[in-house]
């Protein structure tokens, strides 16, 4: 620039030496001019036609030569122009001062309001809807009507079922009378067999002794002491207790075998009542169920709510043939709400149970709920290869302002320091004109780098740190256990290290980085958890002033070439 200078100013020296020795020569030729105007002795004087006057050539080159000695001067006046211009653009930048406070690192996610607990309400009986007791927004208790069916036809089937059990119910009367009696027969053939079995066992003795008296009989006859009709006589009448004895023995039997006639018959009844017993059960559970599907006509609400979804009116059919269909939706407890988070697969591993948790509402802006996570789901949503995870959160909602299905912008807390050096993250974003790229790796980062090597994560084999605690501790297995989370937290707090460079003004006013390892960050500012920055110390954030548009390799294009 100061070379352009000394140029400008040595082409503003020759072109006033030119001007000056223009115009003595201009002069010159004026005296020269009115010395030839004067009649010569001697000389030949020109026709009158020719005495006219001639524009002479040194009058046509004065005029080119002043314009352009003012071009010279117009452009010696823009040059200095540009350079008193390049003087006083000297950068200008936007300060920010490092300060030292609280920060949270936060993750966002959007999410939706829903209510604790939320009952749908159906139907199990197919109809048509007769009568509603509840509507959007109504309060409603625990077994409260809230709406019924037409029951006219489940009444009837109702009055059918009873009428079938009444007549089952009789023939079960009539089933134990048959039983009896027939157990009476039982019992009178059991009798009679009896009987028979006497009568059986008399005439057996009767038989015994008309064959004593026939034996003696016809020995006496032998002996010649009887006559012979005596001895026939003996015979005859054994002949006739053997032949009652016969008889009887077989009216015993017949008088068994109806014994077991009748009990057969028993048997038989019995199966019967069984049956009729069997029948009555049967049409008792029909008319149990046909009062359920009566019952069921009444549609009450089965927990203690608020009405937020009505899906029928009155006159409409509901069919339960294949699903239950949802008349009312009951939202249990608004003053309680949770928030059904998407938080990207990235973030999810920073997520824990019992973190607390921020989000805003598009219907009040400017205000700030509070919530904590109470969940994380294992099972993923994965919508256009995105895949996130649902993080439940409870929020308390006591002034009821809060409305299910409302979107909610969530910022869960991850990390919270109360007191850590912190510089704006525009100061690390901060790059002066014709500074690329990336600044070089912290030592921390090598470090951290350096001990995330060893044994690839805490607790496996071959970690030097967990070998080495393990050896000179002598740690159970227990205790092994418990040492391996606590590693991986180190190990993540490492991987975690990062590593960027802020910019402040040298002495001599010019840009100077400082490389810083950085720590916790949230939305606004960055921890500083290494580097030459303290308390109070201003770093640049921005400048003032519009960058310069580029022509070629880094040239301005406000230079000026002579």
């Amino acid at each position: 620039m100061a070379g352009r200078r000394v140029r400008l100013a040595e082409v503003g020296e020759q072109a006033v030496e030119s001007i000056e020795r223009r115009d003595s020569l201009n002069r010159v030729d004026g005296v020269l001019d009115g010395v030839s105007a004067g009649p010569r002795a001697g000389r030949f004087d020109p026709p009158a036609h020719q005495n006219l006057p001639l524009q002479h050539p040194t009058a046509t080159r004065r005029r080119f030569l002043i314009l352009l000695v003012i071009a010279v001067l117009a452009v010696v006046a823009t040059a200095a122009w540009f350079q008193t211009q390049g003087r006083s653009a000297t950068p200008k930048y936007r300060l920010a001062t490092v300060e030292k406070g609280p920060l949270t690192a936060t993750v966002s996610a959007t999410g939706t309001l829903n209510p604790v607990i939320t009952v749908q309400v159906g139907s199990q009986v197919s109809g048509q809807i007769k009568e509603l007791f509840a509507d959007f927004n109504s309060q409603v208790k625990k077994d409260q009507l809230i709406a019924r069916i037409d029951p006219e036809i489940f009444q009837t089937r109702v009055n059918q079922a009873q009428a079938d059990l009444e007549a089952a119910e009789a023939t079960i009367l009539n089933q134990e009378a048959l039983v009896e009696r027939t157990r009476a027969d039982v019992e009178n053939a059991r009798a009679a067999l009896a009987v028979g079995k006497a009568q059986t066992a008399k005439a057996e003795v009767a038989v015994l002794d008309a064959k004593r008296d026939l034996v003696r009989k016809t020995e006496l006859l032998n002996k010649g002491l009887v006559a012979q009709s005596d001895r026939d006589t003996s015979q005859a009448t054994h002949d006739s207790a053997v032949a009652q004895f016969e008889a009887n023995r077989a009216q015993e039997d017949a008088l068994a075998a109806a014994v077991r006639s009748s009990a057969a018959q028993l048997k038989v009844a019995d199966a019967q009542l069984k049956t009729a017993q069997a029948q009555v059960r049967q049409k008792k559970a029909g008319l149990d169920q046909a009062q359920v599907d009566l019952d069921h006509t009444a549609i009450r609400a089965p927990v203690d709510g608020v009405v937020v979804s009505r899906n029928v009116d009155v006159g409409q059919t509901v069919a339960a043939s294949l699903q239950a269909p949802t008349l009312f939706t009951i939202a249990q407890d608004l003053t309680r709400m949770q928030v059904d988070t998407n938080v990207d697969e990235a973030d999810i591993g920073r997520i824990r149970s019992g973190q607390r948790a921020t989000f805003t509402v598009d219907s009040f802006r400017g205000e700030t709920f509070s919530g904590k996570v109470i969940q994380i789901r294992q099972a993923p949503q994965v919508i256009q290869n995105v895949t996130t995870y649902d993080v439940v959160l409870s929020a308390q909602n006591q002034e009821l302002k809060l409305r299910p299905g409302m979107t909610a912008n969530v910022r869960l807390v991850v990390d919270q320091k109360s007191s850590v050096l912190k510089v704006p993250n525009a100061a690390l974003r901060f790059r002066p004109a014709g500074v690329e790229g990336e600044a070089p790796p912290s030592r921390g980062k090598a470090q951290a780098a350096a001990l995330l090597e060893p044994g690839d994560g805490a607790g496996r084999s071959g970690d030097p740190i967990r070998d080495r605690l393990v050896r000179e501790l002598d740690l159970t297995d227990e205790q092994q256990r418990k040492l391996d989370p606590i590693l991986s937290e180190r190990q993540e707090k490492l991987a975690a290290v990062r590593s960027g460079s802020v910019w402040v003004l040298g002495p001599d006013g010019e840009p100077k980085a400082i490389i810083v390892r950085l720590g916790l960050a949230d939305a606004n500012a960055t921890e500083i958890l290494e580097g030459e920055l303290s308390e109070g110390q201003e770093v640049i954030v921005g400048s003032t002033e519009r960058p310069a548009p580029r022509t070629g390799r880094g040239q301005s294009s406000s230079s000026l070439k002579l």
